[in-house]
């Protein structure tokens, strides 16, 4: 996994925040090939499905932002 930040442009600020405050987390349920049901969690952007994670991604996409968010960035 690449360790340098990623930056993002200043004329993109305002669609960053914007799109930062509107994306929200919600359960949901996938249903397997031979379809069982499993848990879930569905990630929105507005009203928009933007992708649907199992537990364990999304256990670990959490733990990500965790950790990223108490690294340094110097």
């Amino acid at each position: 996994m690449n360790s340098n930040p990623f930056i993002s442009y200043p004329h993109r600020y305002w669609q960053n925040i914007d799109g930062s405050a509107a994306t929200h987390a919600r359960a949901g349920i996938i249903e397997t090939p031979q379809g069982a049901k499993e848990p879930s969690v569905v990630i929105f952007r507005d009203k928009a499905c933007l992708t649907i994670l199992t537990v364990e991604d999304a256990t670990r996409l959490s733990n990500e932002i965790i950790d990223q968010l108490e690294r340094p960035l110097v």
